[in-house]
C-alpha cells in the first residue's frame, strides 16, 4: 500500500513537471513566432520600397524549392510574380518566416 502511494506521488510530480515544461515550450514558441513575424515584415517592407523606387511592381509567391529570387514568367495585372529563395527541407521555422515575408 505504501509503495502505491509513493508511485502515485511520483507520477503526480512527473505530470505537473511535464505540464510546466509544455507551457514553457509553448510560450517560447509563441514569442519566437511574434519576433519572426515582425522581422519578416520589416524585410518585406524594405524589399517592396526598393522595388517601388526602381519602378518595379512585384509580387512574391512560394513555389517549392528555389535557390535565389527569380521571375516566374507570369503577371497578375501590372505586377510581375517573383519566386523568392526557399528551402522546404529547412523545416517549419524557415517556412514560417518565408510565408510571413511573402
Amino acid at each position: 500500500m505504501k509503495a502505491l502511494k509513493v508511485l502515485i506521488a511520483f507520477l503526480a510530480v512527473a505530470l505537473i513537471t511535464s505540464l510546466c515544461l509544455l507551457g514553457l515550450a509553448r510560450s517560447r514558441n509563441y514569442w519566437w513566432e511574434q519576433e519572426a513575424y515582425g522581422l519578416a515584415g520589416l524585410v518585406a517592407t524594405k524589399q517592396a520600397m526598393e522595388d517601388f523606387r526602381q519602378g518595379k511592381l512585384r509580387l512574391r509567391a512560394l513555389q517549392g524549392e528555389n535557390e535565389h529570387l527569380r521571375y516566374s514568367g507570369s503577371n497578375d495585372g501590372p505586377f510581375e510574380i517573383w519566386i523568392p529563395q526557399f528551402y522546404p527541407s529547412l523545416g517549419y521555422r524557415h517556412r514560417f518566416s518565408s510565408e510571413q515575408q511573402v
